[in-house]
């Protein structure tokens, strides 16, 4: 569980996995997404849902060969939280969030809420054909806190 930088050279991932009886299956790989910074909403920001209904979600460095998930969780003045998850597909450096998926409808309106946003960049690795199938995945997520007013 190491962490990956923000540069572009390629990064692969070993992983050996095991049958039972310490039977060894063979190496397995993939190759890690590419680094990237979440560019907007800003950190810290203070974003209003009046004048600000949606908000731009952008991110740098595209990776053609990786999927992107988005995850939100708020935690609300009233004490509400909420959580959302969503698949993007592939990675197109931009996404847009409606007031919905970053406030939930059964809240106050009149009330603040903490927000973070979770994206993560995903790479597909297989594994060893001596293993018969299988799957794994490199991921690297980066998080912006936001705070939604009124």
């Amino acid at each position: 569980h190491d962490k990956v930088g923000t540069g572009t050279a390629p990064t692969r991932a070993y992983v050996v996995f095991e049958r039972a009886g310490n039977v060894m299956t063979g190496e397995s790989s993939t190759e890690l997404p590419t680094g990237f910074q979440i560019l907007s909403p800003a950190a810290e920001a203070s974003i209003s849902r009046a004048t600000t209904p949606a908000i731009a979600l952008t991110w740098s460095n595209l990776d053609a060969a990786a999927t992107m998930e988005l995850e939100v969780a708020g935690s609300c003045a009233d004490g509400s939280r909420y959580t959302l998850q969503r698949s993007f597909g592939g990675d197109t450096g931009a996404a847009t969030l409606a007031g919905a998926d970053y406030f939930p409808a059964s809240a106050d309106p009149a009330i603040n809420c903490r927000v973070a946003i979770m994206l993560h960049r995903i790479r597909l690795g297989g594994v060893s054909p001596q293993f018969a199938f299988g799957s794994f995945q490199g991921v690297q997520r980066r998080t912006v806190q936001f705070t939604s007013t009124p």
